[in-house]
């Protein structure tokens, strides 16, 4: 028996309802899936016993889920539309702070009554960044808008991504690291210039 059980493998070979969930590791979990009514289930060695994940309707903008090859960082985004616009308001004002916590992402087949064959099996994990909110505005003036939310998380370490105002200078590099003397000859690289190397 492998990390997914055999029974599991040839249950998700048929066609079978497969269940997605999504758990952000805040001080209250976050747990959702894509479904429209409470799912008593957990992830294995994550989630305590009797543990319920709600349902969330339908997520959208699900991006692929890559893992972290040759330490490339990745950004991307899980999207709900739909969203009431008192919550998106209340999450602008009192959102959980998730920067830094675990994002899982697990699937589990479904029986024909929509019920869990069996626990969570976790498939992806990442670590989230930030809350975002939108609103957009219908083309028929007598429809209500659409408001969404949207959680940014991060994949891999990308504890080294330089802030945007960062410049390669040695000045610069002087305030990260007084005596570091890696940038001093940045100002003879200009655009369009071939520095010639050194002959031994």
């Amino acid at each position: 028996m492998g990390w997914i059980a055999d029974d599991v493998i040839e249950a998700l070979r048929r066609d079978l309802a497969l269940g997605v969930f999504l758990r952000v590791d805040c001080d209250d979990p976050l747990r959702v899936w894509m479904g429209v009514a409470d799912c008593p289930i957990g992830v294995d060695g994550v989630d305590p016993a009797g543990t319920i994940y709600r349902g969330a309707g339908r997520l959208v903008d699900v991006p692929e889920l890559d893992l972290l090859i040759n330490g490339q960082g990745d950004q991307i985004a899980f999207g709900l539309s739909g969203v009431d616009a008192d919550f998106v308001e209340r999450l602008s004002i009192e959102a959980p702070e998730i920067r830094g916590v675990a994002v899982h992402v697990g699937i589990a087949p479904l029986d024909a009554r929509w019920q869990p064959r069996t626990s969570i099996i976790p498939l992806w994990r990442g670590t989230a960044d930030r809350w975002a909110a939108s609103r957009k505005a219908p083309s028929d003036p007598t429809k209500s808008p659409v408001h969404s939310i949207a959680l940014h998380v991060a994949v891999g370490d990308t504890s080294r991504a330089q802030h945007k105002a960062a410049s390669f200078t040695s000045a610069w590099q002087q305030l990260r690291s007084p005596g570091d003397r890696f940038f001093e000859r940045v100002p003879r690289y200009v655009q369009q210039t071939l520095i010639a190397w050194p002959r031994f």
